[in-house]
């Protein structure tokens, strides 16, 4: 669910601004690590690793519980992207600690979908 993911991302540059990304590539780089491109829609692009991609969508993206992005300043509280349906919910809105990243999570409809 990761490839082609959407997101916006503030830029203090040029006097900053919002620019929308999409993740365009998933690779894996060096002890197996995995690398993500994304292009934004001027054109720019930009390379991830697991823990800055997972950065970046943690403040772009809204929990379906709560409905907001963050909680406060406490990151600890990670955002979830089920990587089979994609709703996405923190941590602590959907009682579930333990995920490494975003993107490595399933929600309990779909673990327990026949």
């Amino acid at each position: 669910k990761i490839l082609g993911r959407t997101f916006q991302k503030w830029f203090a540059d040029g006097g900053g601004g919002w620019f929308e990304g999409q993740v365009v590539s998933v690779d894996e780089g060096e002890d197996s690590e995995l690398l993500f491109s994304v292009v934004y829609d001027d054109g720019d692009e930009e390379d991830f690793d697991a823990e800055e991609m997972n950065d970046v969508l943690y403040n772009s993206t809204d929990c379906e519980v709560c409905l907001k992005r963050n909680v406060g300043a406490d990151q600890s509280d990670m955002m979830l992207e089920c990587m089979n349906c994609g709703i996405t919910v923190h941590e602590s809105c959907y009682g579930k600690r333990g995920a490494t990243h975003f993107f490595e999570f399933v929600c309990f409809s779909c673990q327990y979908a026949n």
